[in-house]
């Protein structure tokens, strides 16, 4: 008789170390078949590497690698969520005072606020948010960029946007951002606070650096970012000191129907 099993324990069994005796692929096929079916539902795996090569569709998994459960249809593995659920976090948050230049280019990253994330599932968004405070002249604009450039995604999911990092009415041009400086007529002391939101629809299941970007919004032009600080530099009375934070969230976008 062929073996059904080729592992050395199958589903719905605890592996040796977690208290209890993995079960041969032996013992396994002499079991009554509903119990047979039943243990291919559900398998403990030592890590994503682990999962069965070639597993039923409908089959569910618990990947310890993971700490969660997934579920396989038509060849990709699906987390077991509800849609809009929340799979992972990542936090930043800086306290260093510095500048960066805000020159005439696709932009600046600001590298003290990256989010580096490597999204689980293929089917997943990726929601970016920081609230950066800073100060800078008011002729430039925020952007975002994916792995050190403006993101361009081919093949969206009918009815998403482009995730570009700008204006996409206006295009890649000087003027054309997310955000803009605050018009307050002096680029010395008190600085001011931004909101940044941005989704990537289509991440994939790759990792990926997000960041803030500040540019000029004119040829030619090149000015001071300060963050966390004033372009003057001074601490003390009427010369603030702040901090800046973002974090990135994985949401399950889609459901196997």
């Amino acid at each position: 008789m062929m073996n059904r099993y080729s592992r050395t324990y199958a589903a719905g069994y605890r592996h040796g170390s977690e208290g209890r005796t993995p079960i041969t692929a032996a013992a396994l096929n002499n079991l009554d078949e509903a119990t047979q079916a039943a243990n291919d539902r559900y398998e403990v795996v030592a890590d994503a590497a682990g999962l069965p090569e070639v597993p039923e569709s409908g089959q569910l998994f618990y990947s310890e690698d993971l700490n969660e459960v997934a579920g396989y249809h038509l060849g990709t593995y699906y987390p077991v969520a509800p849609v809009g659920s929340v799979v992972q976090t990542v936090y930043v948050r800086s306290d260093t005072r510095t500048t960066y230049t805000a020159a005439a280019n696709d932009g600046t990253a600001i590298t003290q606020l990256n989010l580096t994330i490597t999204p689980r599932y293929l089917n997943s968004w990726v929601l970016c948010r920081w609230m950066i405070n800073a100060e800078v002249e008011y002729n430039t604009v925020y952007r975002v960029f994916r792995d050190g450039a403006l993101p361009q995604v081919a093949n969206l999911p009918a009815g998403w946007p482009q995730p570009a990092g700008y204006n996409t009415e206006s295009g890649p041009v000087q003027w054309s951002g997310l955000a803009t400086g605050h018009y307050d007529r002096d680029t010395n002391s008190t600085p001011s606070n931004y909101e940044i939101v941005w989704v990537d629809p289509q991440p994939g299941n790759q990792q990926h650096t997000y960041a803030p970007a500040i540019a000029a919004s004119y040829s030619g032009f090149s000015t001071t970012f300060a963050l966390n600080r004033t372009v003057n530099g001074s601490t003390g009375d009427n010369y603030e000191s702040m901090i800046s934070i973002g974090f990135a969230m994985e949401i399950v976008r889609a459901a196997v129907t």
